[in-house]
């Protein structure tokens, strides 16, 4: 029985107040806690959408993306986000594992109020989202040059680097013109 892996992305973008028209990422933080124990985490400073889930075994997309809101951005923030105002925007292909995967993009839009309700986990870098727009500069895993990596990444807030799936998300989220006509 070959089952592949999916997993849901949420994008979300800010829709009021400084960062109005921005996207949230999240970007990954040196180390994490498992199991009470800090160890290193796999690609620091990689950025992420909003967040990402894979889904558990028997798990609609919709319950992914809600144990993910919770999970990642706190209850606080999941009690008050409605995750069936979020549109679907792209069908991801790629590889977990050595194995193929999909994931499913979603896009919303979240008000400064809404952002203050949110308690980021402590694999995010200080606990805080990176903001990005189109005009930065935003490239995939296999762009950044082996030898800058990870320093690169950390230091020069231009660079956004994400995994190549989520680089495609990213770039077919700015492109879109339903989206682009929200925000104006």
């Amino acid at each position: 029985m070959n089952i592949k892996t999916e997993s849901v992305a949420v994008w979300l973008i800010v829709k009021d107040g400084l960062n109005a028209g921005m996207v949230l990422l999240q970007q990954r933080a040196e180390t994490e806690i498992e199991n009470g124990i800090e160890i290193p985490q796999s690609n620091p400073y990689i950025c992420q959408p909003s967040w990402n889930e894979k889904l558990e075994p028997g798990e609609s997309l919709m319950d992914a993306v809600i144990r993910g809101a919770k999970e990642e951005l706190g209850e606080e923030f999941q009690k008050y986000f409605n995750p069936y105002e979020l549109i679907m925007f792209s069908v991801s292909p790629y590889t977990y594992k050595g194995k193929p995967a999909i994931g499913y993009n979603y896009v919303g839009l979240i008000s400064s109020g809404q952002l203050e309700k949110v308690k980021l986990h402590k694999g995010a870098r200080n606990q805080v989202f990176k903001t990005v727009c189109k005009s930065d500069h935003i490239v995939s895993l296999g762009e950044v040059h082996c030898s800058k990596y990870p320093k690169e990444v950390k230091d020069e807030r231009s660079t956004v680097v994400l995994f190549p799936d989520q680089h495609n998300a990213l770039q077919s989220l700015f492109s879109l013109k339903k989206i682009l006509a929200i925000l104006q």
